[in-house]
């Protein structure tokens, strides 16, 4: 039987349907965004920096799509996160 190392790789994939509503801040969709950021990818960069502090050897693969990283971006959208 062979003694050779094997590998896992988790590939993250996050992606939420564009939302951006300058014209109400009450908006059933913005609430997934934010649940995202607080329980998704704050959390997850939280933990690879302490992976990181830690010095444990980690790599990650995440992939983002463009209309969450435009929501990410957008400056209305981060001031009601806030």
């Amino acid at each position: 039987m062979s003694k050779e190392k094997g590998y896992v790789s988790f590939v993250l994939h996050a992606h939420l349907p564009f939302v951006h509503h300058p014209e109400s801040e009450d908006y059933l969709e913005e609430q997934w965004l934010y649940e995202a950021m607080s329980e998704t990818y704050i959390p997850l960069l939280t933990n690879f920096k302490k992976l990181e502090e830690e010095k444990v050897d980690f790599r990650i693969t995440m992939s983002l799509t463009p209309p969450l990283l435009n929501m990410l971006d957008n400056k209305m959208l981060q001031e009601r996160y806030i």
